[in-house]
């Protein structure tokens, strides 16, 4: 995703396999590097490469790519985007659990904002846009182990999901499984 040169190229690929259109389309997209990865350091611990790295991956990324593929977009049946987000990206929570992540937790923030515009850009044309935090899922990036669902857990829970999201959950940041609250626990 941090090679936006490429794009043009991808989604001209797709139009070739897909006929020209795109139904759904998961921005699946991270880095945690500096103190993107820390739950300590803040941002005056950064540096403008690491901030420079995690929004050209984490937002122009998922922004420019899914600009690439607006049109086949508009030619899909279900006309879905789901931009991979984090509970980083949720402010209330953020504060809740006391934990810095800056560059990481900044960038995702801005694809909610990001995905919210793209909402209001298209939603007369039957796009829906949706920013949705996995959950904590053991992956590489839980580097102190807490995650609480393996990543196949979380996969299930976001297709399941994404299969029923509708127009009223457009331009929402949403949990794994759909809820407005954006926690980092197993589903009880």
């Amino acid at each position: 995703m941090g090679k936006a040169e490429t794009f043009g190229d991808v989604a001209k690929s797709i139009e070739r396999l897909s006929g020209g259109r795109v139904d759904i389309l998961i921005n699946n997209a991270a880095v945690m590097i500096g103190t993107g990865r820390s739950f300590v350091d803040g941002p005056s611990k950064s540096t403008l490469a690491e901030w420079d790295e995690t929004f050209r991956v984490n937002l122009f990324g998922p922004v420019f790519f899914t600009n690439a593929l607006i049109p086949q977009l508009l030619s899909g049946e279900e006309k879905k985007v789901v931009n991979l987000s984090s509970l980083g990206a949720d402010r209330a929570k953020h504060e809740e659990l006391v934990v810095q992540l800056a560059s990481y937790s900044a960038s995702k923030a801005a694809l909610a904002t990001a995905t919210l515009n793209f909402q209001l850009e298209f939603k007369d044309r039957g796009l829906i846009f949706v920013s949705l935090s996995p959950g904590g899922a053991k992956t590489d990036m839980d580097d102190f182990g807490i995650a609480p669902m393996t990543a196949s857990e979380s996969v299930g829970h976001c297709i399941s999901f994404v299969s029923r999201m509708t127009i009223e959950d457009g331009g929402q940041l949403r949990n794994y499984d759909g809820s407005k609250s954006i926690v980092a626990d197993k589903p009880r």
